[in-house]
């Protein structure tokens, strides 16, 4: 079958259908299984009602093994239910893994930060972020909000520094609107 990847709820729709189908469906989905295994990844975003309906589809497809894997510091789903934490809880065997990879080319300031955001240290963590954090005051307005960002972006620019992640519609639109006058007074000088 090979490696292949894909969010929680298009696994479910696929095989879902594949099993309402039956027959010829059902029985290659089954035979595509019957020497693989399932890794379901961001576990702990799982509710109660996505957690049945992997376990009937796992049954169903007769999938001989299942791992599963997340956070428990993670946020849950937005549903009822956490079934990885109650798995947690329940001492389902389990292997925790503490080594950092994701920042291991990182400041050293912010390699610290994560460490002690993992432990739930976040007041340490924010103190280790202090290079990173940067105050711009009450009573800011947004359009100030996105200047700021894009002023430190362009700072980081030459360094190589990733593109600009907003959380609102909102803030993307103010923050595109700066970057393309910061990039149309680069092109004029």
């Amino acid at each position: 079958m090979g490696l292949q990847a894909q969010t929680i709820e298009s696994f479910l729709r696929d095989n879902e259908r594949k099993i309402d189908i039956g027959s010829a469906a059902l029985a290659q989905a089954r035979a595509s299984w019957s020497r693989a295994f399932l890794v379901v990844d961001e576990a702990s975003t799982l509710t109660n009602i996505a957690a049945l309906r992997i376990t009937r589809v796992v049954e169903a497809l007769q999938i001989p093994a299942v791992r599963i894997a997340g956070d428990r510091m993670q946020l849950g789903g937005q549903a009822a239910g956490n079934p990885f934490k109650l798995m947690l809880d329940r001492k389902v065997d389990q292997v925790e893994i503490k080594t950092i990879v994701r920042q291991r080319h990182a400041a050293p300031h912010f390699r610290e930060a994560v460490g002690h955001f993992a432990e739930g240290r976040v007041k340490e963590g924010l103190s280790a972020m202090a290079p990173n954090i940067h105050e711009l005051g009450p009573g800011v307005t947004e359009g100030e909000v996105a200047s700021k960002v894009v002023a430190l972006w362009e700072d980081a620019a030459g360094q190589g520094a990733p593109g600009i992640v907003v959380t609102t519609n909102k803030m993307r639109d103010l923050v595109s609107l700066e970057r393309d006058s910061f990039r149309r007074n680069c092109i004029r000088r």
